[in-house]
């Protein structure tokens, strides 16, 4: 993926040779949202850590991964570097809608948000103007289903 350009020089031009067009990769900005509410055991919070892995190794951004962590407010927003940067705060009722609200905030607009929960908890109603991927920690039960508009995966964790 990615592409080329004229604006900068080939690492491989050959001297005395043409201008030959240089390929870039743009770095896509990511925001990882952990769901810290109550109802997140042990199993659910090693997940959103382990999303956040996931999404730092893939990610070559010198600026590191912006994540919010939250319940029904966020309760820290910090650029990360590795997972264990991760305070996993919060503790509370859970409101993901109010979390994603949040994170469109951010400037520029994030090009995907992943929302690591359990899934018992609120959602925009409309598109918010970036791709929005709800990573379920647990098998979605129906109670608050995930709107049209938002991918869903289901995380499992791996098994020892």
């Amino acid at each position: 993926f990615g592409r080329h350009t004229y604006k900068k020089r080939s690492r491989r031009q050959p001297p005395g040779c043409g201008l030959m067009p240089a390929h870039i990769r743009p770095c896509p900005k990511a925001v990882v949202i952990a769901d810290t509410s109550g109802s997140m055991g042990d199993k659910d919070l090693g997940l959103c850590l382990g999303v956040a892995a996931k999404v730092l190794k893939s990610l070559p951004d010198p600026r590191g991964l912006r994540v919010l962590v939250g319940d029904a407010a966020v309760q820290k927003a910090a650029s990360v570097f590795r997972p264990e940067q991760v305070e996993l705060i919060g503790g509370g009722g859970t409101s993901m809608k109010t979390l994603i609200l949040e994170a469109v905030k951010e400037k520029p607009l994030p090009n995907v948000i992943l929302v690591v929960t359990d899934g018992e908890t609120d959602w925009p109603e409309h598109p918010v103007g970036c791709h929005v991927v709800a990573c379920l920690t647990r098998e979605d039960c129906g109670c608050y289903p995930v709107p049209r508009w938002i991918q869903k995966v289901v995380l499992h964790p791996k098994e020892n």
